[in-house]
């Protein structure tokens, strides 16, 4: 299944989203990342890894075909090798406010469809499915 059929498959889902384990091992089976926000505060990921990220109002998530690299704030240590690890990652960022539908932010270089989560018939949510095979991998 490409990321255009899954997203298709998922489109206009009602909030929260609550994908089956049916629809988690389709996407993991065809390396598929859905991102989504789950709540006004956590960005969510699933398929071919499971993982979330706290995002209340905007947050970011630096991402390889391993996974979520985790939050390291401000260590500022020359050896822990946290600053090479992020810089084979991409930033995947996930925006809300309260004018406008939470939106995850894909960069450039990453294929992916997007898919929207309703709530009361209104977009609560604009997510992403990634073709996990344009991630970067570690080296």
């Amino acid at each position: 299944m490409t990321a255009q059929e899954f997203a298709k498959l998922i489109d206009c889902s009602e909030y929260p989203l609550e994908l089956t384990s049916d629809q988690k091992r389709a996407a993991a089976e065809s390396n598929l990342l859905i991102v989504y926000w789950q709540s006004d505060d956590l960005m969510e990921f699933d398929g071919v890894f499971t993982d979330e990220v706290g995002a209340y109002g905007v947050g970011k998530a630096h991402v390889n075909l391993k996974g979520v690299l985790p939050p390291h704030e401000d260590c500022g240590c020359e050896f822990c090798g946290y600053d090479s690890a992020a810089s084979q990652c991409v930033t995947i960022e996930a925006k809300w406010n309260d004018s406008r539908p939470a939106e995850i932010i894909v960069p450039d270089g990453v294929s992916f469809a997007s898919f929207k989560i309703v709530e009361d018939g209104s977009t609560y949510c604009i997510g992403a499915v990634i073709d996990a095979s344009t991630l970067p991998a570690l080296k």
